[in-house]
């Protein structure tokens, strides 16, 4: 199994205050997607701006929102010394529909696995009937790898945490031709095709559990920079260590002229600097597909 950075995006629903999580997994398994659409456009510098147009339909009335995570640290299965890190930032959250879409943002960590969580939704407004649209973008570093000699894009679109979905839609561009796809729900194929404006992919029928991967592979020297972004495995420091217990600053690789906090596995909520301008880093369940 050759080793394939993982994009996790975790969806669960957003209630309101106070509401305990057995009822809020009670309903989330029985809400839905009925169109998923994700476009990223892959700059010439290696950075992806990532859009999110999801139709959510919830199977009850009085609900404020959504959760939305996206990870931003794994652990690396090809070298057990090594976390992967992706910076995001530019997040911004709309709704067509016009539904709440005020948002907060939180980056947790828990040793080698982090996320970034949105919070969308306002807890005094609830959305107006059972559909609600969800616009998500944001700028992301350190998705693109070198494999074979060409730069590849090899992504997880969904997770195993979203509802079922009806239909969905993933599209990819670069700066240059792409020169192969291929499309994934959990080990079946789905339909691509290559065109000039770069690669689209679809499907439907998606159910809870079966996540959605996306390979495009992109032309040599259309990108300036499709390489990871290293650190050191994230692990706590010693007890008795000067400075916080639970906080250490490992520098990446010099190429990468990232810098990750790494936090112990209490997921203690860290602020620092990152790659472009990512504050922390956060808990995901991460994973890796091969192919």
């Amino acid at each position: 199994m050759r080793p394939v950075g993982a994009w996790l995006v975790l969806l669960t629903l957003l209630v309101g205050a106070g509401v305990a999580l057995g009822p809020v997994a009670a309903q989330a398994a029985t809400d839905s997607i009925t169109d998923l659409s994700v476009d990223y456009d892959i700059a010439a510098d290696g950075s992806v701006a990532v859009r999110y147009e999801i139709d959510w339909h919830f199977s009850s009335e009085g609900r404020h929102g959504i959760d939305f995570a996206i990870a931003t640290r794994e652990s690396w299965d090809a070298d057990r010394t090594k976390d992967v890190v992706y910076d995001v930032s530019g997040v911004s959250v709309s709704s067509p529909s016009g539904a709440p879409d005020t948002f907060t943002q939180k980056e947790v960590e828990a040793g080698s696995v982090g996320q970034l969580e949105l919070r969308i939704g306002d807890r005094d407004q609830t959305v107006d009937g059972q559909k609600a649209t969800y616009v998500i973008s944001y700028e992301l570093r350190g998705a693109l790898r070198t494999f074979d000699g060409q730069p590849e894009f090899f992504w997880d679109v969904t997770s195993e945490d979203y509802p079922d979905i009806e239909n969905f839609t993933a599209r990819v561009t670069a700066p240059g031709e792409i020169r192969k796809s291929r499309c994934l729900v959990g080990t079946s194929e789905c339909d691509t095709e290559i065109s000039d404006g770069g690669a689209m992919f679809t499907g439907s029928g998606v159910r809870r559990g079966e996540v959605v991967s996306v390979v495009a592979g992109l032309a040599p020297g259309t990108v300036s920079d499709a390489e990871r972004c290293w650190s050191p495995r994230c692990r706590p420091l010693p007890s008795g260590t000067r400075g916080s217990p639970s906080v250490a600053r490992l520098p990446l690789s010099p190429v990468s002229r990232c810098w990750v906090p790494c936090s112990d596995v209490s997921g203690s909520e860290l602020t620092g600097g990152g790659a472009a301008s990512h504050p922390a880093s956060p808990p995901a369940q991460l994973r890796r597909r091969g192919g």
